[in-house]
């Protein structure tokens, strides 16, 4: 049952709903005592990790490619490539652990919405991989991260490669890595990617051979929205009896026309997105908690220059809300 405040006065705060997390090295903020239960509830519903092992011998010195279950790869030498955070060779049994988020809901199930510097991304999915042996993470150097594409504008050259960051008030975003012309490429439909465990043919890839991060993590494909077009502050408001609604609330817009996930922060009591695009169709999921309690609102709205929406929260249960995230398509 909602509550409504008994207090005669509103103090306004501009509230970080996750400014009290921290961000690791895996790109994945850290659980505290007072992570908030509507995202823990959106966490629950992450991608489990998909797990390939593998075993380098002494003697083994051959490039060789780790290919995961959806096709994309990881291309590395037995001898070079593996090692230590000291630097030392490794052989033995190893773990390469993947997974991605290609979709709206996986996006944001994971928490990864698609922003850097505080503008929207058109992302071609985001993608975890690591390595690891008896649960301790291992580097990998010179190799190269080929990635599948599902859709022909996926493949688009201003694509670059984005690694996890955070805001100075402790909000997801990503960054972009500076990578040298060299160390990307492109392969189209009906070329070949040959080793000598597998041949993998008639895909499109997007490849990518690293600079940094060589601990691996999450990685994403993106690139800017069109940083031409206007923009506009979106805020989202709710009525008295929700008020309190919003200590534990998270709010994600999702864009219809590409691949992109915005979350929206308190500020006082509303919500605000900024530097949103004007024009664009989207759809917003709003999920929150009082006690035991889930409300939930979700709607589509094209956006418009200051744009403000009344947003009425409806008790629901746990199924319905995460269908109705997975419909967000």
């Amino acid at each position: 049952m909602k509550l409504v405040s008994s207090l005669i006065f509103t103090v306004f705060v501009l509230l970080s709903i996750s400014s009290c997390k921290k961000l690791n090295v895996d790109g994945e903020y850290q659980p505290t005592s007072s992570t908030y239960k509507s995202e823990q509830f959106l966490s629950q519903r992450k991608q489990p990790l998909d797990t390939i092992k593998f075993e380098i011998k002494e003697s083994q010195e051959r490039d060789t490619i780790i290919v995961f279950p959806d096709g994309n790869q990881i291309r590395f030498n037995l001898k070079e490539s593996i090692k230590d955070l000291w630097g030392n060779r490794i052989t033995g049994n190893i773990e390469f652990h993947y997974k991605a988020a290609l979709t709206h809901d996986e996006i944001i199930f994971e928490d990864k919405q698609t922003v850097a510097n505080y503008e929207p991304l058109v992302s071609a999915g985001a993608y975890y991989f690591k390595v690891k042996k008896d649960g301790q993470t291992l580097k990998l150097e010179n190799y190269e991260i080929s990635l599948k594409v599902e859709s022909p504008q996926d493949l688009d050259t201003e694509m670059e490669v984005f690694l996890p960051s955070e805001t100075p008030n402790g909000q997801f975003t990503w960054q972009n890595e500076t990578v040298p012309p060299e160390s990307m490429r492109f392969l189209f439909a009906n070329d070949t990617v040959t080793n000598p465990d597998s041949t993998i043919s008639s895909r499109n890839y997007w490849a990518y051979s690293p600079t940094l991060n060589d601990t691996l993590g999450w990685m994403n494909c993106d690139k800017f929205y069109n940083l031409n077009a206007p923009r506009t502050v979106y805020t989202l408001r709710f009525q008295q009896e929700d008020i309190q609604l919003l200590d534990d609330m998270a709010v994600y817009v999702v864009f219809k026309n590409f691949r992109g996930v915005m979350r929206a922060y308190r500020n006082g009591d509303q919500f605000e997105l900024r530097s949103i695009p004007i024009g664009e169709p989207i759809y917003v999921a709003v999920v929150a908690f009082q006690g035991i309690d889930l409300y939930f609102a979700s709607y589509s709205t094209t956006t418009r220059a200051n744009h403000i929406d009344n947003v009425e929260m409806q008790e629901a249960d746990e199924e319905s809300v995460i269908q109705a995230l997975k419909n967000l398509q």
